[in-house]
Formats: C-alpha cells, structure tokens, sequence
C-alpha cells in the first residue's frame, strides 16, 4: 500500500478550522426572534445592542417603514457630520443640513448642495445659508449664496452691509447701484 500525498496550495494551509461562534450580546433574542419569522423584533434587538449593520440587513429584507427607521435610528446614533448629508440626501430634508452647518464650512455646505439638493428646494436653501452667513458676519459669502440663489434683494442688503457704513465713499454707492442692476438683470428682476 502506497499513500498518495496530496499536495495542498498556500490557501489551504493558511485555512484555519472554524472556531465555534460564541453569542454576543443579545445574540439569544436575536436568534429567537429570527427563528420564528419576527423580523421587526430581530431588528429592535440588534439596534437595541448596537448591531446597526446585523439591524439594517435585517430590515432590508421587510423593506419599507422598517427599513426607514432603522435608517433614521442609525443615522441618529451617528455622531459623524457626513451622516447629515447621507441623511439629508435619503429623508430629502435638506434644511436639517444646511441648519446644522458650522458657517466656517459654508464652502463644503454649497458645494453639497449645488450637487445634491432638489432643484426645487435649492433657492430657498441657499437663502437659508446665506441667512446664516449674515448672522455669523460673513457678508462676503452671504452675497454671493444670494446671487446663486437668484434673490436680487438678499445680494444688494447683503452688499450694502459689506460695503456701505458710515462716511462710505460715493464711489462706493455707484458701484452698489451698478451691482445690483446688472444683478437685476442677469436674475430678469431689473428693468
């Protein structure tokens, strides 16, 4: 009797056996739950523990409500700031976004929203950045969400707290007034 060695690749020898699965926390209700068709209740104990990602594959499979909050739950538990605009960009609530922004980040803010935001809430949303950039002082970028926003008065008061105080130059009040018509202009609210 001859024994036939039987060569073995790399992968095979690195193949380690498999290691029993020990239970974590809530593994037992989860288990339970999943055994006897309660999905909802296997999804409550793996956001209840902590298992986001077991809770959301879970709740992919009932779809729908379950799948939506289990979302809303997540993003919730989420201290990261691009969880905002991943949650902003699902739910479709874009001022929550803009709302929560730092005005130092009002760069990343309008660029996000330039390319994400629904055509039909983007003026309204830029005035509410640049309503929040005039409140921190920011009149510079203030004006310039204004004109991208199409909003004719909010640029011209936002340039005329920029550029005119007390004493301002004549100069400077001319080059407002030349401002805000070829704005009217370009927006088609001038003459």
């Amino acid at each position: 009797n001859k024994e036939v060695e039987v060569e073995t690749t790399p992968k095979q020898q690195q193949r380690e056996p498999e290691k029993p699965v020990v239970p974590g926390e809530k593994e037992d209700a989860i288990v339970r739950a999943l055994m006897v068709g309660n999905y909802e209740g296997a999804v409550e104990a793996c956001m209840s523990a902590k298992r986001f990602a077991d809770g959301l594959l879970i709740a992919s499979l009932l779809g729908g409500d379950s799948w939506d909050s289990t979302c809303k739950a997540y993003m919730s538990a989420q201290p990261r700031p691009y969880m905002k605009l991943v949650q902003a960009s699902m739910t479709g609530d874009w001022s929550i976004f803009v709302e929560s922004r730092s005005p130092a980040a009002w760069k990343e803010t309008l660029a996000a929203l330039l390319t994400s935001a629904p055509p039909d809430q983007f003026e309204s949303l830029l005035r509410t950045l640049a309503s929040g950039l005039t409140r921190s002082g920011n009149e510079h970028a203030a004006t310039l969400c204004y004109i991208a926003a199409g909003d004719m008065e909010g640029a011209v008061a936002s340039w005329c707290k920029g550029a005119l105080g007390p004493g301002a130059p004549v100069s400077a009040l001319k080059s407002l007034m030349e401002r805000a018509v070829v704005l009217g202009l370009g927006t088609g609210k001038g003459a």
